[in-house]
């Protein structure tokens, strides 16, 4: 007679985030929990990193410390 067992799964680990250490937005949005709207407005009111233009306005990038710190604080 085989036995089942009624054990719990052990809780699945969040992988580390892979992100180069200048992050476009498309890159970040699958690891934040907003959306993307959201992020324009935080960034604006400092609820969330602002975002840095190295190359002018045509290109907007955060910085992968920036955005792990702000996971961290947010329990994300």
């Amino acid at each position: 007679m085989t036995t089942t067992s009624t054990a719990h799964p052990a809780p699945e680990t969040k992988p580390e985030l892979n992100l180069p250490a200048l992050c476009r937005l498309n890159h970040l949005l699958p690891h934040l929990p907003i959306a993307r709207s959201t992020v324009w407005l935080w960034s604006r009111t400092g609820r969330f990193p602002a975002p840095i233009k190295p190359f002018g306005k045509a290109c907007t990038l955060w910085k992968r410390e920036d955005i792990l710190a702000w996971l961290s604080k947010a329990g994300a």
